[in-house]
């Protein structure tokens, strides 16, 4: 009988004995993004007893592919990324969709362009066109939609991709380009240096993390328990625990939902973004 009741309370610790790797929106290695997530993994370590190790990916094709190949066990993703995962592969699970500051769970992309260009833009179309990524939700695929209202066909259009959000719209402002597509909150930010909105999307589910399909249905509901646990927008001690985190993730969480990125697997029907079609 002590045998036996050994065994049940040591199996639990062998559950979470093994190492996840966790691996955090593309970027290169960096101070920064080590302690965007760091001081996030290290609460979770403390309140799920896992361990969890960093790795990094420059690009979400390289991210997409350590996931299925058995590289990555939790990533971050952007919603195009884990829709075109879910296209890809089976048995992924959704952890945690992420909010905002203003406590949101869902954002839009803007297609814009300097003022002094808007009444042009109604009688043809302004290029070339600065994109993120082409994994990214307000690239190519976004840019695409609104301009299907237009009767404008973005793979006939000249198209660069910048990289960043920011990049895109300085991109704009510096005369690289004459129209960009990025998050609307970006937009804003820089709105004051000439900006004109030419359309938005509707609105799509935020960041997430994803776990691969080797990691057991326990430890994800464990770490999605710690992560929900805190409300940090409406409590100054769960505040206090996440003020080090990274600026996308330290406002909350929600519990991530595959039937909320329907949207996102619908579009990709409809637009095809020729850089992942090769």
């Amino acid at each position: 009988m002590k045998r036996s009741l050994f065994l049940l309370l040591v199996i639990p610790l062998v559950l979470f004995s093994q190492t996840l790797r966790f691996a955090p929106l593309p970027m290169l290695k960096s101070e920064l993004t080590i302690r965007q997530y760091e001081n996030a993994l290290h609460y979770l370590h403390e309140k799920t007893g896992i361990e969890f190790e960093m790795v990094y990916f420059a690009n979400y094709d390289k991210l997409l592919e350590g996931i299925e190949n058995g590289q990555v066990d939790i990533a971050h993703l952007g919603p195009l990324p884990y829709a075109k995962l879910l296209m890809r592969t089976e048995g992924t699970k959704p952890i945690v969709q992420f909010l905002n500051a203003r406590g949101e769970s869902r954002y839009t992309c803007s297609y814009f362009t300097l003022k002094r260009y808007q009444d042009i833009f109604k009688k043809q179309s302004l290029e070339p066109v600065a994109l993120t990524q082409p994994l990214s939700t307000c690239g190519f695929l976004s840019v695409a939609s609104i301009l299907q209202k237009h009767g404008r066909k973005l793979e006939k259009m000249h198209y660069r991709y910048s990289g960043t959000h920011s990049q895109a719209v300085l991109d704009v402002v510096l005369g690289d380009a004459k129209t960009g597509g990025v998050k609307t909150s970006v937009y804003y930010g820089y709105e004051h240096l000439g900006l004109q909105e030419l359309g938005r999307t509707h609105e799509f589910p935020g960041f997430l993390w994803v776990a691969s399909a080797n990691v057991s249905d326990r430890k994800v509901d464990s770490i999605r328990r710690a992560l929900l646990s805190l409300d940090p927008l409406h409590n100054e001690q769960d505040a206090r625990v996440v003020q080090e985190w990274g600026s996308n993730i330290k406002h909350g969480a929600i519990k991530a939902e595959k039937k909320n990125y329907e949207i996102i697997a619908k579009m990709l029907e409809d637009i095809t973004i020729p850089e992942l079609a090769r």
